[in-house]
């Protein structure tokens, strides 16, 4: 999920010790040195957070195995360096696509994805259900060369329109309590979203959006004309027709966050829906990436904008997904980086901006999904909600971790009552893999968290007298 708080190293005190090392990749990060004490402290609310037993009291051995053997490969810097880039070549090589696929699929694509289509995906459904914990589907497939050769762009962006707005169906009538995700660049082109966003972006970045929406409403695209006005019109038509069938539905719509250079206008796109949409309720939800320097000038907009416009705003939030990325962009163009100068000021943010979240769900009626992994994140929210009047089973409060990691801190939230939910992407594997492995690439951090969930694996399997030699 682009951006369900992957940068999420740090303050996870009371959970483990942790050391710090210098990794020219990443950043500072934890080491695999780690005491899991197995308490959450006074204070906590109830939350406990590592707690394998109830975590892991229906997932099979062979499972537990698999998950620690794909953990610590993450932890191998030439496996992720090297692992995607080699996978993709293999794609090219029919016999050794084959063999690539097989081993892919009941290793990292099963630890990471919920499977290759929707009906593969009820099995985990049903057993995040019985656990209290709702499903985020996303389906994780980008475009490829080959496949904008054989069609125009746009058959392109309706196809994903399409099977997006499907899978609102296929949530509703399962029965599953679920969200849909859905990235505006898998619905326009991304060279258009990055010129508005540009153009958005040129002088005060809050002031420009809120012009930026009341132009919307005369079907004027933000610092666009001809070609690439009508192509950001017709995206924003696929997006409304996604958001349209959630609403219709009753199916929360969750519009992604991406790079910087195209969020401006992912911004600007996703309220506009939530203007349209969350009139009575808060069901379209726009993410927050709170690594951003602009992060405090865009919750204000959608703030702003609910007073406004009358709507209640809803709002995932997350540190963010491309740190790594967005740096190696900033140096090679020659601007300033977008992220926080350091980890302290990203932290500040997201738990001064959580903190308003907070209030604006107690008072305006606004939703709010906190997508971390970030232990002392999750604790810090649940005692700030005590104190407010939110019920913890309130609908218009969540609680979101990656499928694949961090199961004892979702377990955890939704063990105390919290409504919890699981990103669970899915596509075919010779498109959603390659997928992962970009994420992977650019956000290697993601996976500082990896040693918990080990120790976490490999303490239930101890508990069955089953111990890998890994």
């Amino acid at each position: 999920m682009a951006g369900v708080g992957r940068y999420c190293g740090g303050r996870l005190a009371g959970s483990y010790s942790r050391v710090l090392k210098y990794s020219s990749r990443a950043g500072w990060r934890p080491m695999h040195t780690l005491q899991v004490d197995g308490g959450d402290g006074e204070g906590s609310q109830g939350v406990k957070l590592f707690n394998s037993s109830w975590t892991f009291d229906d997932v099979p051995s062979s499972q537990l195995v698999r998950s620690v053997a794909v953990l610590k490969m993450t932890q191998y810097e030439p496996v992720v360096k090297y692992g995607p880039k080699l996978f993709r070549i293999a794609q090219s090589i029919p016999l050794v696509r084959e063999s690539a696929n097989f081993v892919a699929k009941r290793t990292f694509f099963k630890q990471f994805c919920g499977g290759e289509t929707l009906e593969e995906c009820v099995p985990l459904a049903d057993r995040l259900q019985h656990k209290g914990v709702a499903c985020i589907y996303d389906y994780s497939v980008e475009a490829s060369p080959e496949k904008k050769v054989l069609a125009p762009p746009s058959a392109s962006y309706d196809r994903t329109a399409q099977i997006i707005s499907n899978s609102i169906g296929f949530a509703h009538r399962h029965g599953h309590r679920a969200f849909v995700c859905v990235k505006v660049s898998g619905v326009v082109d991304d060279s258009v979203l990055e010129k508005s966003s540009s153009a958005l972006m040129a002088g005060n970045l809050k002031t420009n959006l809120k012009q930026a929406l009341k132009n919307l409403k005369s079907k004027n695209a933000p610092g666009l004309t001809g070609k690439d006005a009508t192509e950001f019109m017709a995206g924003l038509n696929r997006l409304d027709m996604i958001c349209q069938a959630g609403h219709q539905l009753d199916v929360p719509i969750l519009i992604d966050a991406e790079q910087y250079s195209l969020q401006a206008a992912i911004d600007l796109c996703a309220v506009a829906m939530q203007e349209r949409y969350n009139k009575d309720k808060p069901l379209i939800y726009s993410t927050l990436q709170s690594y951003l320097k602009t992060a405090p000038a865009r919750l204000e907009f959608l703030r702003e904008s609910a007073s406004e416009d009358n709507f209640k705003y809803a709002l995932k939030h997350v540190r963010g997904a491309y740190m790594v990325s967005e740096r190696k962009i900033a140096e090679k163009k020659g601007y300033s980086s977008p992220i926080c100068d350091s980890e302290s000021h990203t932290h500040q943010q997201y738990d001064s901006h959580s903190r308003q979240m907070l209030r604006d769900v107690s008072e305006k009626g606004a939703a709010a999904m906190f997508a971390t992994h970030n232990a002392s994140s999750l604790r810090s929210i649940a005692k700030e909600i005590s104190r407010t009047n939110i019920p913890k089973s309130s609908p218009r409060l969540h609680f979101a971790q990656l499928y694949g990691m961090g199961d004892t801190l979702t377990m955890g939230m939704a063990k105390a009552g919290f409504n919890a939910a699981k990103y669970v992407p899915y596509g075919p594997i010779s498109e959603a893999l390659p997928y992962l492995s970009r994420r992977l690439e650019e956000n290697n951090n993601a996976l500082s968290g990896a040693p918990v969930d080990i120790q976490m694996f490999t303490e239930e399997l101890k508990k069955r007298d089953l111990i890998p030699i890994l």
